[in-house]
């Protein structure tokens, strides 16, 4: 007897002289199931009873269970597991890493926030994102969780820009938690700009919640420009059927959407300056796209970073940016002189558009007293003699620290929306304006 228990306790010595020992605390150690340091016998059978539903999720480190990295926990999971305990076929050496182990070389972009318990970025308004430096070489994963239900749908999407190469930045369909973007970098020191593409009507949020690079976090954060602006808008601004062409309509025109290419990022990357963006598709300063009155106006997302159940306040004071750029009243223009359904005309009048403008743009300089305020009207058909342009040029009239632009339209994109490189002459034209205006802040 004595013979069999020592055999079988040499066994188990042997096999776990086999196991791993992962130091790095803060990378996923797929196969360290119990989270103890080691992979070893007793992480199979951790995973077995996990597989077998005799524990739950608060049993095990899920992460580092996942071994497959296919967002499942299953019999897959456990073969991988069994092959590298006898050697048969080694775990691939993780370099996943929980996006708080980046917390050192990262900053926030846009409307970005992290999450009460610092364990994910979360992303709900147009172009929040993060960016961060990186020694690595390879691809780059990301990992990401969402309130819905992700392999539903391929209108929720991300930019990825690689050292600001904005021109061949990468589109991510959020169709898995694990989002693999074939970058194939070279070795060396690589600056990451992930951005929400979508706006936040279509699916609320995306929480990134860790990272892959085939190498280490940077040793600081990426350099930021000392201008700031803040963009505020409709589908206009969040880009809304930008990558396709008239005719594309309704709801499907949201996989057609990105807004990280649109004139309000382009005309930022073109001064050089960081930029955050709140728009909302069919929003007005007083009617929404064919809507009675309040039912879509820039209240119901404007003064949040992140839109939805977890609203939490944003702060212009904070962000404190240079120049504040408003791009309302196309929606409003729809509903002038509308024939409603159900037997009304709506009417705009201008002195009490004038008033609401009039609000919105003393509250943006009552919260950033130093702000200079762009109003910009058009780059869809509204005539320059309607009641809302007639409205916004006076108030511009009345205050010294708001300007007013007229631009052109250019509206060959889905449901006569710009197209991306429509978008681009909007914000040269823009751009133009901007210097011209403010020749001393860019």
């Amino acid at each position: 007897m004595k013979r069999i228990l020592s055999l079988i306790l040499s066994v188990i010595m042997m096999i776990s002289a086999l196991s791993i020992s992962v130091s790095a605390a803060d990378v996923i150690r797929y196969g360290d199931v119990n989270d103890d340091g080691v992979i070893d016998t007793i992480d199979l059978l951790k995973l077995r009873q996990k597989v077998a539903k005799i524990i739950g999720n608060n049993d095990i480190n899920r992460n580092n269970a996942d071994i497959n990295a296919d967002t499942f926990i299953n019999t897959m999971d456990i073969n991988y597991l069994r092959q590298h305990l006898i050697k048969k076929k080694l775990i691939a050496a993780s370099n996943v890493f929980p996006i708080s182990a980046f917390s050192e070389c990262m900053n926030l972009y846009g409307r970005a926030q992290w999450s009460e318990d610092g364990e994910s970025v979360m992303l709900s308004q147009t172009a929040s994102g993060i960016e961060f430096t990186a020694n690595c070489a390879g691809n780059l994963e990301i990992y990401v969780s969402s309130e819905v239900e992700l392999s539903n749908t391929n209108a929720l999407k991300l930019n990825v820009t690689i050292d600001k190469d904005y021109e061949n930045s990468y589109e991510v369909d959020v169709l898995k938690t694990k989002l693999v973007v074939e970058t194939n970098l070279e070795q060396g020191e690589h600056t990451f700009l992930i951005q929400k593409a979508t706006e936040h009507g279509c699916f609320d949020m995306v929480e990134i919640t860790g990272i892959s690079i085939g190498g280490e976090p940077g040793t600081a954060k990426p350099v930021q420009s000392d201008k700031r602006i803040e963009f505020y808008g409709d589908s206009l601004t969040a880009g809304y059927g930008n990558l396709t062409s008239n005719g594309t309509s309704g709801a499907g025109t949201w996989q057609y959407q990105n807004g990280c290419k649109t004139y309000a990022t382009f005309t930022a990357q073109k001064l050089g300056a960081d930029y955050a963006i709140a728009a909302a598709s069919g929003h007005g300063v007083m009617y929404g796209y064919a809507q009675k009155v309040g039912t879509q106006t820039p209240d119901k997302y404007w003064d949040y970073t992140l839109v939805g159940e977890k609203k939490t306040p944003w702060s212009r004071e904070t962000y404190d940016a240079d120049l504040i750029v408003i791009n309302f009243g196309t929606n409003d223009n729809s509903t002038d002189n509308y024939d409603w359904k159900d037997g009304y005309d709506v009417v705009i009048d201008k002195d009490e558009y004038k008033a609401k403008v009039k609000t919105l743009v003393e509250t943006m300089k009552a919260e950033n007293p130093d702000v200079e305020i762009l109003w910009v009207l058009g780059m869809a058909p509204i005539p320059e003699n309607s009641t809302v342009v007639k409205a916004i040029k006076e108030v511009d009239a009345e205050l010294d620290y708001l300007n007013f632009y007229y631009a052109p339209a250019h509206v060959s994109g889905g449901d006569g929306h710009p197209t991306v490189e429509e978008h681009k002459t909007h914000a040269t034209n823009l751009t133009n304006k901007i210097l011209e205006l403010y020749p001393d802040m860019f």
